[in-house]
């Protein structure tokens, strides 16, 4: 997969986020073990519901603080951010005074980066804006932790049937690109009642399987039933085997998971130019 799917957009917050949905999100448990895996996404739900509040709290403190960051940046005593993301990841900021300027290099910087991995290149821009180039580290772990719901992976199914609803499909219906301003916050509520209801649709079929599950592990364990061995990808999953024996199937499993495992390099926006300036001295 390329580190191309950035995104780009103004800042409109006075601070940069520090809570976002993404926090909980990224950290939610793959379904790979069965009871051990749903007992860990359980004791997950109230971090997720902590977050979300914050989110609201912090967002509710942004807005309030809206109107003043605004009259100040029109004055000139404050400046404008533009962030660069890629797959939600902060990535870069470039610091810019005045909204057009900013608008204009956002726009600049959105059709650089549709054909180019880095900022080399867009000096030129930067300069004509007089704009502030600050590149931000992505942390090797907190990276495999966003990348991996991009990558297949292996897992066995204990539940008799694969889930028709679930809580991370629900979090998928809110969009990734909204922004800090107003008309985002008022479009972000229809979303939310739709995430509340899948989140209850999700919960109810939960409560079924986990109601059935010990029969059909008893199924499984007597090798009535076999284990299928699945491979799973942006929420969807595909039957890759299916294996009669506990032992057995935990070993196919593995072998799977490790067969798929693979996470790219973090992106980095200095590009080679700026990351080795001694070997073009």
């Amino acid at each position: 997969m390329s580190t191309r799917s950035w995104i780009v957009r103004l800042r409109w917050a006075p601070w940069c986020r520090r809570v976002r949905l993404a926090v909980a999100t990224r950290r939610f448990p793959r379904l790979v073990e069965g009871p051990l895996s749903v007992a860990m996404r359980l004791l997950w739900l109230p971090l997720f519901a902590a977050v979300l509040l914050g989110c609201w709290a912090e967002l509710l403190v942004v807005l309030v603080l809206l109107p003043l960051v605004l009259i100040a940046r029109a004055s000139g005593l404050g400046s404008w951010w533009v962030d660069v993301r890629a797959h939600g990841r902060r990535v870069g900021a470039v610091r810019v005074h005045g909204y057009r300027a900013a608008r204009r290099l956002r726009r600049g910087l959105r059709e650089h980066l549709s054909t180019r991995e880095s900022i080399d290149g867009a000096e030129r821009l930067l300069h004509a804006e007089q704009a502030e180039f600050r590149p931000v580290r992505i942390d090797e772990a907190r990276w495999w932790a966003t990348m991996r719901s991009y990558y297949p992976y292996g897992r066995r199914r204990w539940f008799p049937w694969q889930r028709r609803l679930s809580f991370l499909a629900a979090l998928d219906r809110i969009p990734d690109g909204l922004g800090d301003d107003p008309v985002s916050f008022l479009i972000a509520i229809p979303f939310l009642l739709l995430f509340a209801l899948l989140c209850t649709g999700a919960a109810v079929e939960l409560a079924v399987l986990v109601v059935l599950l010990p029969a059909v592990v008893l199924l499984r364990l007597g090798r009535a039933l076999p284990w299928p061995v699945e491979r799973v990808v942006a929420g969807g999953a595909e039957v890759r085997s299916e294996v009669r024996g506990l032992l057995a199937s935990v070993r196919a499993r593995r072998a799977l998971d490790a067969e798929l495992a693979r996470t790219p390099p973090p992106p980095n926006l200095v590009g080679r130019v700026r990351a080795e300036p001694a070997r073009t001295r």
